[in-house]
């Protein structure tokens, strides 16, 4: 009965891993790398904060090529 007890939870444990993976690939999925590419997809025109975001991202990138960090 041991053995029996001790597989079926490596089998819960593997299916809890397993799940965990999903649902932080799910969430890496919903990182948006461009505040304006949601609503230009949708066909709308971004939203104002949309666009301070994309201003905010541009401003970092540059200076952290100046840094010389490397960020493509």
């Amino acid at each position: 009965m041991c053995n029996r007890d001790s597989r079926n939870l490596n089998v819960r444990a593997a299916a809890w891993e397993k799940h965990e993976k999903e649902k932080d690939q799910v969430q890496a999925s919903k990182t948006v790398e461009n505040p304006l590419e949601p609503a230009k997809e949708q066909g709308h025109e971004p939203s104002r904060g949309a666009k301070i975001d994309a201003e905010i991202q541009e401003d970092e990138v540059e200076l952290l090529r100046q840094k010389g960090m490397g960020v493509s």
